[in-house]
């Protein structure tokens, strides 16, 4: 049984910065990676979790603690990278999130640190949008802000 706040809940809290939520998921993300899949013969496939935001993060007392595992599959790095920034951009385009702005500057932050792992490519980011344009646990109102969503991911890594 995990304990502790959300990374969501954290950032929003004000008791976690956006600098540090970034770096969190950068991490995460990072440590993912470097485990080998299980089924593909591709060495360059990862475990990959499809679906890495701030409430699928819990702050537990022993760490970070990455949770809902319903999406994980194996293929590149770079899609997991993308499928993360898209979330955020979807979040932060949303104009009923009152806090879109503050998650703007997260996306941006994490942006950064994911540079040196290959950030987002745009083949891996057109791949994300579609993966999520077919996702049932979406909304049409969350699907009509992928476009948009896609667009800040691109502007922010240009």
């Amino acid at each position: 049984r995990l304990t502790g706040p959300t990374l969501a809940d954290a950032l929003l809290a004000g008791t976690v910065t956006m600098a540090e939520g970034a770096d969190v998921l950068a991490r995460l993300l990072r440590e993912l990676h470097a485990i080998p899949p299980r089924i593909s013969q591709d060495p360059a496939d990862r475990i990959l979790h499809l679906d890495l935001h701030p409430e699928n993060v819990m702050l537990a007392p022993r760490g970070a603690v990455v949770i809902d595992w319903t999406t994980a599959a194996e293929g590149p790095p770079a899609l997991d990278r993308a499928v993360s920034s898209l979330i955020l951009a979807q979040i932060a385009v949303d104009p009923e999130f009152t806090a879109g702005a503050n998650v703007q500057a997260l996306l941006a932050t994490f942006l950064e640190r994911l540079a040196d792992d290959g950030g987002v490519p745009a083949d891996a980011l057109a791949r994300a949008t579609a993966l999520r344009a077919v996702n049932p646990g979406l909304s049409d109102r969350e699907k009509a802000l992928l476009d948009e969503a896609a667009a800040l991911v691109t502007a922010l890594t240009d």
